[in-house]
């Protein structure tokens, strides 16, 4: 979990603070909300700090693990809170910061670790790498499934992404964990 803005990681408070389009709303909707932007009646940039008021924003991946009690806690927060609920719906990557901001807030911040997703990031771009034989190696290389990330230390438990022809890699994989 971080605390936002964090350029550097990818977690920049410009998510939070442009307007964001949605795509649910429809197409003449959105060129309505572009023009009313343009000519000034609708903020493109607003100030997250009027709406969170103490509320600190954090950020790290979607791909989570949850508690009941943490979920109960979110679902009591947005039930008390819908200004933020309502705010998040127009930034960018909401699944990314939402969830991370409640909980970061809360007495659930110690408890937080990074996901337990292996990803591959390192081609660049807006999508990780495909799984692919090149990352057998990698796994097996990893003497321990825990490993520190910016964003804490973490398991690697899960994997993204695997295409839909797969199967003979995943099989490899099973084969590899339970040599392990």
């Amino acid at each position: 979990m971080i605390e936002m803005p964090a350029d550097a990681l990818g977690r920049p408070i410009s998510r939070l603070t442009t307007y964001s389009l949605r795509p649910g709303d429809g197409k003449a909707i959105n060129i309505l909300k572009k023009i009313l932007m343009r000519v000034g009646i609708l903020p493109s940039k607003r100030d997250y700090k009027k709406c969170f008021l103490d509320l600190v924003p954090y950020g790290v991946s979607e791909w989570w693990a949850l508690t009941r009690e943490a979920v109960d806690y979110i679902w009591q927060f947005i039930h008390e809170k819908p200004h933020i609920v309502n705010y998040f719906k127009n930034t960018v990557c909401p699944d990314e910061s939402f969830f991370q901001t409640i909980l970061g807030n809360s007495h659930f911040k110690p408890m937080i670790t990074g996901n337990f997703t292996y990803t591959d990031w390192s081609g660049g771009g807006s999508s990780p790498a495909n799984i692919s034989e090149k990352h057998l190696g990698i796994f097996k290389s990893i003497s321990s499934s825990s490993v520190d990330s910016p964003f804490g230390r973490r398991e690697n438990i899960f994997a993204r992404k695997f295409t839909d022809d797969s199967a003979r890699l995943v099989s490899i994989l099973d084969k590899q964990i339970s040599e392990q």
